[in-house]
């Protein structure tokens, strides 16, 4: 393994206040970088008009090529991390304390990876979602959704508090707006939360799992709903914070235990800290990357933010200035994570 940049760890970040109704614009939109100003967002680090309350750089955790890294999860009773390289058809894991990491080929392209309560991976695979034996290579449908393998993909997911799989589909070739985002659970069934998605990516709860936040990649904004885990069901769809496009495309998501989540850029070489509440881009992470695909926490006391990069869309003479685009990197913060929830778990 090689080393990257060396991790730096400025200001502690500021903890969360109260809840806050989010700042708009004079003309009611939402807040971007573009619109920030000294009381919108303030702090030492300074690029063109955008200020970050704290900054950090990530170093690199395991020094591979993924295609398309994604779907970074950290499992707390195995103390490992799961990822997969869609394009490179692997699933992933990497064990921090022995420095080491394995890689299972797999037949067909995977979305993202989650872990069953007997600790085997749940994986998607083009348009089903099945789960993983490491030991026998062998691989169990649970359930197909509703979407065309010619035309679109199962992307990213999570479990939600009571242990189901949240997952989105994306359009690869076809008309936007004609994927949508989906629960399943471990018997089987299956609930459809959203349509009129393009490309269903990060997402994240909080409140008791009362808010959701969510990210559709074309649409640059992280979004919020109020969430009714019983049904369950999405309503009062809230822009929270929108991206201009050359500061990057929202990818994959995490939160802390402040509430305040954590975005990768598609193009924007970093993972930015948002404060939901405020609308507030309180923090960033450089990385050794241009396309930043997802990250979670894990680690001792949930302090590493793992972060999976790509070599896909990446240009050769940006390669050689990004030699470890594709690696998994990892950072060290002075807020932590909350747990991930294993598939069936509740």
């Amino acid at each position: 393994m090689q080393a990257g940049a060396a991790s730096h760890l400025g200001t502690p970040l500021r903890s969360s206040e109260g809840h806050k109704t989010p700042r708009t614009r004079s003309d009611g939109g939402p807040l971007t970088p573009s619109t920030f100003t000294d009381d919108t967002c303030q702090g030492s680090v300074f690029q063109g008009r955008r200020r970050f309350v704290d900054q950090w750089s990530a170093r690199v955790a395991v020094d591979v090529r993924n295609v398309l890294g994604e779907g970074t999860l950290w499992d707390e009773a195995q103390q490992r991390l799961w990822w997969v390289d869609i394009y490179g058809k692997r699933l992933l894991s990497h064990d921090p304390k022995s420095q080491s990491y394995e890689a299972h080929e797999l037949p067909d392209v995977i979305g993202t990876v989650v872990i069953c309560l007997d600790g085997r991976p749940l994986i998607a695979q083009a348009c089903g979602v099945a789960q993983f034996d490491p030991r026998t290579k062998s691989l169990t449908r649970l359930v197909d959704l509703d979407c065309n393998p010619q035309t679109h993909r199962l992307n990213d997911g999570k479990c939600d508090p009571r242990g189901r799989l949240w997952i989105g589909t994306m359009v690869e070739h076809g008309e936007a707006g004609t994927a949508a985002l989906y629960c399943v659970s471990a018997d089987k069934s299956v609930v459809r939360l959203l349509q009129g998605v393009t490309i269903s990516n990060g997402l994240a709860w909080a409140d008791g799992g009362k808010r959701f936040y969510y990210v559709d990649t074309p649409t640059q904004q992280v979004v919020s709903y109020d969430c009714d885990l019983s049904q369950p069901s999405l309503s009062n769809r809230h822009v929270v914070f929108e991206f201009p496009p050359d500061m990057g495309s929202p990818d994959g998501m995490t939160i802390d235990a402040e509430g305040q989540l954590w975005v990768a850029l598609f193009g924007g070489g970093s993972v930015v800290r948002l404060d939901p509440r405020s609308g507030q881009l309180t923090g960033r992470v450089l990385v050794g990357a241009k396309n930043i695909t997802s990250c979670a926490f894990g680690g001792p006391g949930l302090r590493t933010l793992y972060i999976s990069t790509a070599r896909l869309a990446t240009s050769d003479a940006e390669l050689l200035q990004m030699p470890r685009a594709g690696a998994l990197f990892e950072v060290t913060l002075p807020v932590h994570g909350v747990p991930s929830v294993r598939f069936g778990s509740r």
